[in-house]
């Protein structure tokens, strides 16, 4: 099965170790430089279907490649072909529904990385914000308010604080970026969710009309 290996590297963002799918511009090509079609994710055999494996490594594909276009219509695409191609295809929706949750946790720490690692690099500059724990506040913070916060700290130098803005700048980019990226993942996870439950009811069903009608024989 298809684990999620976080490599990290030294970068330009926040200036210390994170993701290094996240330390270039370009961050989420960089995540999956070879793009597949959505019709590349689906086995053209049936047998295909029960490699769990293949099936790990072809959600990632589809949750990347959500990921690329900010929408879950990719994921989507695929479920409802697993769905039509039958109910027993249920296992396969639980393996996405993990391969999902694992990507999701991943963001998550992602996320809290980005904000320890800028509060990090803030206090080689005797900046401490004690406050600053949350990526929704980073996300959030107007310029402005930064800039006014490093100055009670004393930070008056002109590169000096340009160089804290930068900081601040690359850390709140990357926030806002993952931020979506865990709002996506968190979508989709909900809508395996609901289509795991429907399938479950649809077999539990038919395994009880089949048997009444055993009964009846």
């Amino acid at each position: 099965m298809m684990g999620i290996v976080p490599v990290y590297t030294t970068g330009a963002i926040c200036g210390c170790c994170v993701p290094a799918r996240y330390a270039g511009r370009n961050t989420v090509n960089k995540m999956n430089e070879s793009r597949k079609n959505i019709n590349d994710a689906i086995p053209e055999d049936e047998d295909g279907f029960n490699e769990m494996a293949y099936v790990r490594v072809k959600a990632g594909d589809v949750l990347i490649r959500c990921l690329e276009d900010g929408s879950g219509a990719p994921m989507q695409q695929l479920v409802e072909a697993l769905v039509l191609a039958g109910p027993e295809n249920l296992v396969v929706l639980r393996e996405i529904l993990t391969e999902t949750n694992q990507r999701k946790v991943q963001v998550g720490d992602d996320i809290n990385q980005v904000v320890s690692g800028l509060r990090t690099n803030l206090q080689s500059f005797d900046v401490r914000l004690r406050g600053l724990r949350k990526a929704t506040t980073l996300a959030q913070m107007k310029p402005s308010r930064f800039m006014t916060m490093i100055k009670n700290y004393g930070i008056n130098e002109l590169d000096t604080q340009n160089a804290c803005m930068q900081l601040f700048k690359d850390a709140q980019d990357l926030a806002v970026l993952l931020l979506g990226h865990y709002s996506l993942l968190a979508q989709i996870e909900e809508f395996l969710e609901d289509w795991i439950m429907g399938v479950s009811y649809q077999l539990a069903h038919q395994e009880r009309d089949k048997n009444i009608l055993e009964f009846t024989r």
